[in-house]
């Protein structure tokens, strides 16, 4: 037997001859490779495994995040909380003094959302 014309990478298998043992090791071998190969391929199509994969990360990194603000916000005391209480406060009040503008960031928002829904 020669070289493997064949260039692209691909085993080739080989057989020993006349020695049932080994030709029996080598096709369990192969059975378990590609059993692998068939496993890989079918964890790669299983979108939905896929994506509760990313949520996962996306609900760690999120808690992850909201941790380090919790201990941001706790190690800045209660001064800071009393600030943002007041400036939402101070928000909300300037909200209802001028309505106008934020009626029209509303409509804008629902205008932008419907047309991402509606795929235009």
């Amino acid at each position: 037997m020669g070289d493997d014309p064949r260039t692209d990478g691909t085993p080739t298998l080989i057989i020993a001859e006349g020695d049932p043992v080994r030709i029996r090791q080598q096709i369990e071998a192969t059975r378990v490779e590609l059993g692998d190969t068939v496993a890989a391929l079918a964890a790669k199509t299983d979108v939905k495994q896929q994506a509760r994969e990313r949520i996962a990360v996306a609900r760690r990194r999120a808690m992850e995040r909201r941790a380090a603000l919790m201990h941001r916000a706790e190690a800045a005391g209660p001064a800071a909380s009393d600030r943002a209480t007041q400036a939402s406060h101070a928000a909300a009040e300037q909200a209802r003094a001028h309505p106008l503008p934020l009626i029209a960031l509303g409509a804008a928002a629902a205008g932008f959302l419907l047309g991402r829904m509606t795929g235009r």
